[in-house]
């Protein structure tokens, strides 16, 4: 059955291409019209017609699939023009006189099947990719999320803002160390005036970043700790004794200068 509906495919290919054209450009759908420009129609229309040809030749179902997600276009753009060519299929294969009612229904179910695993493997490879967009997003949010500042040569901020779950914890601990190493920093200074909530766990992974920070050589400080920050640490019984600890980033940006042996002077002119 595989091989008759490949040999009748490749032996009246240009007559189904050509059925199959002339029903998609007849089509008043909104794939011609709405959502896919004109000439995204007809470029769309080339690329699977060739890549229909080179899948006739390897029938692998994958390698197709693949080669149809380069026209970045979405599994439902895509649903038309295959279903067209089974249709198209269909039209030829009723005008051959010369093929008896069994031999055409089983080439037909046979081309279904392909069809079938074709829309089947196009829904997981847009699956795919677009779980891979979300996972880059995410990595892009994270990184956005947790930017470096550099204020002082070998001084460096960190703004915290919002909620820190396990996740961003760690992509805050190797955005730090990297940070720290790759700018030579000696005093980092870790704001957290935007932190949302402060628990334990918040506090936990704080501390992980503060001892991290002092294994790779630097020094780090708590800044921007509001008053109900402050009582919140006094009331889960958080041990901050080994860090420094500053009110506003102000404080901390005049400690750290002083750390590194440095301070600001009001110039009179």
């Amino acid at each position: 059955m595989e091989k008759a509906t490949i040999r009748f495919l490749k032996e009246h290919l240009q007559e189904v291409e050509d059925v199959w054209q002339e029903q998609l450009r007849a089509d008043e759908s909104e794939m011609a019209t709405g959502s896919l420009q004109e000439e995204l129609f007809e470029k769309t229309l080339e690329q699977t017609m060739r890549y229909i040809r080179n899948f006739l030749n390897h029938l692998d179902i994958q390698k197709f699939v693949q080669e149809l997600g380069t026209l970045n276009r979405t599994a439902v753009q895509l649903f038309p023009f295959i279903e067209a060519f089974e249709t198209s299929t269909y039209y030829v294969l009723r005008n051959q006189k010369d093929k008896k009612p069994a031999e055409s229904m089983e080439i037909l179910q046979y081309l279904r099947k392909i069809v079938h695993s074709l829309s089947i493997e196009l829904l997981k490879y847009e699956q795919e990719r677009y779980n891979k967009i979300i996972h880059l997003q995410k990595i892009a949010l994270q990184e956005l999320s947790t930017p470096i500042i550099p204020v002082f040569d070998r001084v460096i901020v960190i703004p915290i803002i919002g909620a820190i779950d396990r996740d961003r914890a760690k992509q805050i601990m190797e955005n730090v160390l990297h940070a720290v190493v790759s700018n030579k920093s000696e005093v980092v200074l870790i704001d957290i005036t935007g932190l949302l909530v402060l628990d334990t766990v918040v506090a936990h992974h704080l501390i992980e970043v503060v001892n991290a920070i002092h294994i790779v050589g630097g020094k780090s400080m708590l800044v921007g700790i509001r008053p109900e920050i402050a009582q919140t640490i006094v009331q889960l019984g958080v041990n901050l004794s080994d860090v420094t600890t500053l009110g506003t980033l102000q404080e901390g940006i005049e400690k750290a200068l002083e750390e590194t042996n440095r301070c600001i002077r009001e110039v009179i002119h």
